[in-house]
């Protein structure tokens, strides 16, 4: 009877194990070097384990991130961020002779490496903070899916396959999912990271950080733009190098629209 006792008692005991294991958070478990089993955060903040520069660190901000961009292709940047013949020009266009080595600018994980449509042979890599970067044309990969890269490790090199006139990189940045210009992050004439990265909390705080004052080759962006005769909203987009269907979303307008002289439009 005491043995059935006891088997019972066993019994329940697991059950409970078992019933609380279904409310362990896994998103709070992290993997820990030296630790045999993931550890809770308050675990971790309880031991005082400092878990500075692994992927669980939670003093790296998007704007530290952003400030250890290596830029993928030291050479002459051929076309720009902004509006192209009548399309949006979602990255830079950097010169590269065929067979160039292509370098992460961050570190992160291969999410793509296969030939896609215009952009041609692409490496897409998945970034701390919702960022990505994309690197097209190119002629061979050197990394595959999932493979885990380094800042500046190789990672292709410069091609001229996908909708292309010539050999060189094409290179976009994305926070989710949303195009910036890489110069914003990176001054191509100093060669060095801008100034105001390092205390931004995303890329998008950073655009709007630097649009009104100007950077690189681009003019300062009032807020309100006042129409003048011959203006058109493909004129203005290319000034402010900024889309259209951007101007018509904050405008509450379409690309139809009749511009009138004197009317304010709003950049952002």
């Amino acid at each position: 009877m005491i043995w059935k006792l006891g088997l019972i008692s066993f019994l329940l005991f697991i059950g409970t194990i078992s019933v609380r294991a279904q409310y362990i958070n896994t998103d709070e478990l992290v993997i820990v070097p030296g630790e045999f089993l993931p550890l809770s955060i308050s675990e971790i903040e309880k031991r005082g384990i400092n878990l500075s520069g692994s992927s669980y660190d939670q003093s790296l901000t998007t704007g530290i991130m952003l400030s250890k961009f290596q830029f993928p292709v030291q050479n002459k940047i051929i076309s720009r961020f902004g509006p192209r013949r009548g399309r949006m020009h979602n990255g830079l266009d950097i010169r590269s002779a065929t067979g160039d080595t292509i370098r992460a600018a961050f570190e992160g994980q291969v999410i793509s490496s296969r030939y896609y449509y215009g952009f041609g042979n692409l490496i897409i890599i998945q970034h701390e903070k919702n960022i990505k970067t994309f690197y097209a044309h190119l002629s061979k990969f050197i990394v595959k899916s999932g493979s885990r890269v380094n800042r500046g490790e190789p990672i292709g090199r410069a091609g001229n396959t996908g909708r292309s006139t010539g050999s060189h990189l094409h290179f976009e940045i994305r926070e989710n999912n949303h195009p910036y210009d890489p110069e914003l992050i990176y001054d191509y004439k100093l060669g060095e990271i801008r100034n105001d990265v390092e205390s931004v909390k995303s890329l998008a705080q950073l655009q709007r950080r630097l649009i009104p004052k100007g950077y690189s080759v681009n003019e300062g962006v009032p807020q309100y733009y006042t129409v003048r005769s011959g203006d058109s909203l493909w004129r203005i987009s290319r000034r402010f190098k900024m889309s259209i269907n951007h101007i018509c979303n904050v405008n509450h307008i379409k690309e139809s629209s009749v511009l009138k002289v004197g009317q304010a439009l709003k950049l952002y």
